[in-house]
């Protein structure tokens, strides 16, 4: 089959509980095709493993299969928002600093209210 991708979800359809899927593919591109397949049809599959048989197709070598997106690419789409965040961080802790002061002055206030009220208590006794 030029593209088994094409074809997972009629396979998985049919398969039994635990059963197995062999995809042979001369190609890494198409292996990757059938496990985005999966993935964006969300298939109840497993990639179990990969192997990349050699010319006198004995054991074979295991491929870890996962499609990434390369850090150039995600630090372009990132900076501009870590830079927003890093500024709004900035103002926070400014922000944060300010509501602690006034929250200790206003419990600096509570308590000597309190003490002042505790006496005239005791001056009634």
């Amino acid at each position: 089959m030029p593209s088994p991708h094409q074809y997972v979800k009629k396979a998985a359809s049919v398969l039994h509980t635990n059963g197995n899927l062999l995809a042979f593919n001369p190609s890494i591109t198409q292996i990757i095709s059938i496990v985005e397949t999966v993935k964006h049809l969300g298939l109840p599959l497993v990639l179990d493993s990969c192997l990349e048989l050699g010319l006198n197709v004995s054991g074979g070598k295991d491929w870890d299969v996962r499609t990434v997106i390369p850090r150039a690419l995600t630090s372009k789409t990132k900076d501009p928002m870590r830079e927003h965040d890093a500024s709004g961080d900035a103002d926070r802790g400014l922000d944060d600093c300010a509501a602690a002061e006034s929250a200790e002055e206003s419990t600096a206030g509570r308590q000597s209210t309190n003490s002042r009220s505790s006496q005239r208590k005791g001056n009634r006794l």
